[in-house]
């Protein structure tokens, strides 16, 4: 089956992240706020690469999530997505996601500490000053 979806990138608006996500590097990064009007349909590009991708991997996987706000809906794809990348340890790829939060938002920290206690895969959970995106 060919790849249909290489690289994407989609650049964010006041309502919606960042997203880069590279099948030849194996980078997934996701960086903003998300709380656009129709998540499924903002993600529906995103959550199909990732089926694709998770697939064929790359040897090693990197996320890199940098939220201020997701509201539920993007809370309920962003967690199938982690649910997605922690089963691909079974495709013996090594995964790496980081969760950066910024200092005080004890709500995305939190979020964070959950995925890292409920998933195999490492999470690390780093708080930063302020985000520069």
């Amino acid at each position: 089956m060919d790849f249909e979806y290489k690289n994407i990138e989609i650049a964010s608006s006041v309502k919606t992240p960042h997203v880069i996500l590279n099948k030849e590097t194996g980078e997934i990064r996701i960086e903003g706020s998300s709380f656009p009007e129709n998540a499924p349909e903002f993600y529906y590009q995103f959550t199909r690469w990732l089926a694709e991708y998770s697939l064929s991997p790359a040897p090693k996987t990197t996320v890199s999530l940098g939220l201020l706000y997701l509201n539920s809906s993007s809370v309920s794809i962003i967690t199938g997505m982690m649910k997605l990348l922690d089963n691909m340890i079974s495709l013996k790829t090594v995964v790496e996601i980081k969760w950066s939060f910024e200092k005080g938002d004890e709500d995305m920290k939190d979020l964070g500490l959950y995925y890292q206690e409920s998933l195999r895969c490492p999470v690390k959970v780093i708080e930063v000053a302020k985000f520069d995106f």
